[in-house]
């Protein structure tokens, strides 16, 4: 299915099953079926007709207008953004800032308009203003080292830059290109310890902002340019590229030794310098990374747990608040120069950057008792050790940022930002501190917006099935009072509000409505009346098989999903067919390499709750490290079940586990989230024997895992194995999943599994004893 196609189906619509059935699916509907439902659907929400108020609604009570609408400010944006072309030209100036913005700045100065005014007055009251800053070019860039020198020429030439935009000054343009073609010409390298890679994408970004800023400025010339231009891409681009592809050496043994801010800085250096070079394959790499890049810089990894009410807890907070603080920044101004190429990365993976913003601007904000927020937080170990909280260490850090955030979300798009907003009251205006060159400053004056009118209701609304109830998650309006939750047993009337949610408290609900097939909506109550919402999102209780491979064809590589949602799954390799269980065919997979069926992607995107059942049968105890099933982002960021693990030195067992801290090596370092076969099954004794009777070799056996809430159970042949509240993380927290296999991990080496497969099932909830059991006699 492609990707658009499979977004909407995960958000929109399901079909339900809610007994595990071998043989007699009732929602058996082929793909064109399905899609047909679906489109149905879509077109009932969007000709308006789900805004219908029930008469008992407190929306209808009170009098409010219902305001409906389907503009894209506040719609879920991943499955746009998922579509993003690769660039082939580019708008300048279009970096941080265009030529609209600075008409923007230049206007609202000019009649002394708040807050550009205070920015204004921020910018020409720092040292960056004067004239006469002396120049300090280096011909070897070093960090650490000299380093400090170019922060304050490259602070010293954006804000001269800046005041010539506003005011139209040419002696600060002039000045500006100083600094410029001074540096081009006498730099020869960048160099030092590892902190070179910081060098590269900190200072790279910005020197290529401040001559984005400059290229339209009739007195530089064509050569001083070009020279900047061949500066940025000789000595700072090839480190920027060469930390994301090897990570100092560490790309395939420890990638995740490296925090989120190491990438995206060498991220944020390689689109502005491909942007400001006209480098189209570097500016698309670099978006790339982004999406699916495997180290902590890449969006998944970054907003690496997403908590009730779209709270994204940050890679980097339990490091200290210093780099969390940076990261956001660093991830801001990324986003925000994609943006102004036409790329939308702010609404990525609905809108997963404000996730973490959020968290991060929340973990540093101090409460009147001088206590700070209480928030969740996921534990995970990685290369560093064991991460079990926010840390304390620069808390609340005074990073002066927040403006490029909460502009674009809140002004531009109309969504509330409750955390940030506080953050941008308190920095407000934002200014510069000699030698800190982390990031560009003067953020008031440079990414102020007028605010967006409000047409829009709450947006990116998502269901998902925890721990045996349904949980919604949205994101707020800006000008919300309260929110009402809705809820309905059709698509298009009958909505009844069942809780009322203030605006001041975290934007989730959880519901218990009991079996069936529901839709929910989220109203939003503003000043001018309710936002009514017209994209209602849909559940079934107590949850449906969502994808069932028989594999029983018998022929061809085609394996076709019974549930009809998706195309199914391909053979690869030498994978075939062969006898399999209860007389029916079966797929064969030799362990040969590429021998594995290959599954539709992101299949888990929307599972919390889940039972993922198949039946197995091997020849002889399988290799070590071979997977029986595994849906990843990359091999980074996983979750299958292993045929063999070494458990101990002495003890090898079946595992199960989900993480997004591998090592690089595929050997997971996050071993909190696992759960353990007994070692009897399929595998040797403790003792170091092996009876083939006990371990089920040359016999069919049924696996199944369940996940409700934090707890696993594995079960073979009907009977759990073993149990614990271990999975703290959720399969959906893996976020898109290009790479699901039978057979296979998600990388391409770890040993194939060799064997039989057959009924391979994914429930978005978990089963019961009595219910697995039913599948492991069927």
């Amino acid at each position: 299915m492609p990707p658009r196609q499979q977004s909407i189906q995960g958000h929109r619509m399901t079909h339900s099953n809610p007994l595990p059935e071998v043989d007699s699916d009732p929602f058996r509907l082929n793909r064109r079926q399905f899609m047909n439902h679906t489109l149905a659907f879509l077109s009932m929400a969007l000709t308006g007709c789900v805004d219908i108020e029930d008469s008992d609604s407190q929306a209808s009570a009170s009098g409010a207008s219902a305001l409906a609408s389907s503009t894209p400010e506040c719609r879920l944006a991943d499955t746009a953004s998922d579509e993003i072309a690769p660039r082939t030209r580019f708008a300048h100036p279009g970096l941080l800032n265009t030529s609209a913005d600075f008409e923007r700045m230049r206007t609202k100065v000019a009649n002394a308009v708040e807050p550009w005014i205070s920015g204004w007055k921020a910018l020409t009251s720092s040292y960056a203003y004067s004239l006469d800053e002396p120049l300090r070019p280096t011909v070897e860039i070093e960090r650490p080292g000299n380093y400090g020198n170019m922060i304050i020429d490259m602070q010293q030439a954006y804000a001269l830059a800046l005041v010539w935009q506003v005011s139209g000054d040419t002696r600060y343009a002039d000045r500006a290109v100083e600094y410029l073609d001074a540096w081009s010409s006498t730099v020869t390298s960048v160099t030092g310890s590892q902190d070179r890679f910081l060098a590269s994408g900190l200072a790279g970004y910005q020197w290529a902002c401040t001559g984005e800023i400059m290229r339209t400025y009739e007195g530089w010339t064509t050569e001083g340019l070009a020279r900047f231009q061949s500066m940025l891409s000789d000595y700072f681009l090839p480190l920027c590229r060469q930390f994301l592809t090897e990570h100092n050496g560490l790309e395939w043994t420890k990638i995740t030794n490296y925090w989120a801010n190491w990438d995206l800085c060498n991220m944020c250096g390689m689109l502005a310098i491909g942007v400001f070079c006209d480098d189209p394959d570097t500016y698309n790499e670099a978006i790339q990374y982004f999406k699916h890049g495997r180290g902590n810089g890449a969006i998944g990894h970054a907003v690496q747990h997403v908590h009730p009410g779209h709270l994204g807890q940050w890679q980097e907070s339990s490091r200290d608040q210093g780099h969390s603080t940076l990261g956001i920044a660093l991830i801001g101004s990324f986003c925000e120069m994609a943006w102004n190429q036409g790329d939308d990365l702010y609404g990525y993976r609905n809108n997963r950057v404000l996730a973490g913003a959020e968290y991060v601007a929340a973990s540093n904000h101090v409460l009147p008792s001088g206590d700070f927020v209480e928030l969740p937080f996921t534990r995970f170990r990685n290369i560093h050790g064991l991460q079990t909280g926010i840390s304390n260490k620069a808390r609340p850090h005074s990073r002066a940022f927040w403006e490029i955030i909460y502009n674009h979300y809140v002004n531009r798009r109309g969504l509330s930002a409750p955390w940030v907003s506080r953050m941008v009251e308190k920095f407000r205006p934002e200014g510069i501190a000699r030698g800190y060159g982390d990031q560009p400053a003067f953020g008031t004056l440079t990414f102020a917006q007028e605010a967006t009118p409000v047409t829009t209701p709450s947006s990116g609304v998502t269901v998902r099935i925890v721990d045996g109830a349904a949980r919604l998650d949205w994101w707020g309006c800006a000008n919300a009072q309260h929110y009402e939750v809705q809820r309905s047993l059709s698509a298009c009337e009958g909505y009844r509000t069942i809780a009322t949610i203030g605006a001041d408290k975290t934007r989730t609900y959880t519901d218990n409505p009991g079996d069936g097939t529901w839709y929910y909506r989220i109203n939003a109550q503003t000043p001018q009346g309710m936002l009514v919402s017209n994209e209602p999102v849909m559940v079934s209780m107590p949850g449906e098989l969502i994808f069932h491979l028989r594999l029983d064809e018998g022929s061809g590589t085609h394996a076709s999903d019974a549930t009809g949602r998706t195309e199914g799954g391909i053979l690869q390799g030498d994978a075939s067919w062969s006898a399999g269980h209860n007389g029916l065919p079966c797929v064969e997979l030799s362990g040969a390499s590429g021998s594995c069926v290959e599954l539709p992607p992101n299949l888990l995107k929307d599972v919390a709750d889940c039972t993922i059942a198949v039946w197995a049968w091997v020849p002889e105890n399988p290799p070590r490290d071979c997977w029986i099933f595994s849906f990843g982002h990359n091999d980074v960021s996983y979750f299958g079940c292993r045929a063999r693990f070494q458990y101990n030195p002495w003890s090898d067992r079946m595992r199960c586990e989900i993480t997004k801290n591998s090592s690089g090596n595929h050997n997971a370092v996050d071993l909190i989230h696992s759960l353990n076969f007994h070692p009897q099954n399929w595998l040797g004794n403790p003792d170091g024997s092996f009876d083939p009777d006990a371990a089920k070799i040359r016999q069919w056996v049924h696996i199944a895992m369940t996940l409700k809430g934090q707890t696993g159970v594995l079960y073979i042949d009907g009977e759990p194995m073993n149990s614990g509240e271990t999975f703290l993380m959720a399969p959906f927290q893996l976020d898109d999943t290009p790479q699901n296999w039978l057979g296979r991990a998600t990388n391409t080496w770890n040993p194939m599994f060799a064997g039989r497969l057959q009924d391979f099932r994914i429930y978005n909830r978990a089963l019961s004893i009595t219910e697995i059991q039913a599948l492991a006699s069927s």
